[in-house]
């Protein structure tokens, strides 16, 4: 009886009610949508950052800040036993330091990252620059990503000078060969940035055995001579604009709720201004 009741009361309003139907049925689609595409943001991107760049965190010498090109020479320091006993899943050894690409004679300042070749704590495309010698040869191999390559104008197969200077401070170059172009999914280590066999990136600036820093899988405590740095603390950039954009979307969904509550309620809402005088207003 109470269906068939409201389902006359329903098809009596006419296309009113379907349009609340509507408006309501939009607004909740759009909130859920909403939420579940910044959520689904949010694991992508920390799940892509943690597994290309920030691991379990990072042991770094004190001071070095990826922010300051001009002071990464500064901040090498030679990898402490208690890391360098790690095996190659738990651990990746990585050298940053500053360089000078002339892709069709122009100048382009790149980012120089070194990285162990047998670690398998970072999921990286740079199965190309396995295949070579740990000493670089008269032309040294490289992997650039997606990004940087559109950016340079690269290509697999060019060959293109790099500048860099050593520990000495002694500007040395030499030509490079782009072995790869690969899919990288993090544009921190995409944009500006050419990869390196790290024995290779040591050998070139005379930094043997030493790291710009050290991804770990998990915390290992105190160790001499480096500062822990956590996931957290190497994402703060990424979860303060998570944060930000949360904030965004409250007011948003604060208007799509005001849509729904008028679209159920407006019925009694506007009925009172129709029916003043039968309520005696």
């Amino acid at each position: 009886m109470n269906w068939d009741i409201a389902n006359k009361n329903f098809y009596r309003q006419g296309l009113r009610a379907f349009l609340n139907v509507l408006v309501t049925a939009l607004s909740i689609i759009a909130l859920i949508f909403m939420l579940s595409l910044l959520n689904g943001f949010q694991a992508q991107a920390t799940q892509n950052l943690v597994s290309t760049d920030v691991g379990g965190g990072h042991y770094r010498p004190p001071g070095f800040d990826i922010l300051t090109p001009t002071e990464w020479e500064d901040y090498t320091m030679p990898v402490p036993d208690v890391l360098n006993g790690l095996s190659a899943k738990d651990k990746a050894e990585v050298l940053v330091q500053q360089g000078q690409l002339y892709p069709n004679r122009r100048l382009f300042p790149v980012q120089l990252r070194g990285i162990a070749m047998e670690q398998s704590l970072l999921s990286l495309p740079l199965a190309g620059l396995k295949p070579f010698a740990d000493q670089p040869g008269e032309v040294i191999p490289a992997v650039v990503g997606v990004k940087m390559a559109r950016k340079a104008h690269l290509k697999k197969g060019d060959t293109v000078v790099l500048k860099w200077r050593d520990k000495g401070g002694a500007v040395d170059a030499r030509d490079i060969l782009i072995v790869d172009v690969g899919d990288i999914v993090n544009p921190r280590i995409d944009d500006s940035v050419v990869w390196l066999r790290l024995d290779h990136l040591r050998s070139m600036t005379d930094r043997g055995g030493e790291v710009s820093w050290v991804a770990v899988r998990e915390y290992l405590g105190q160790v001499q001579g480096f500062e822990f740095h956590s996931i957290e603390m190497l994402m703060a950039d990424l979860l303060a604009l998570l944060r930000q954009d949360r904030i965004n979307s409250k007011i948003l969904w604060g208007i799509l709720m005001a849509l729904v509550c008028t679209s159920v309620f407006n019925t009694q809402i506007l009925n009172i201004f129709k029916r003043q005088k039968e309520i005696g207003t």
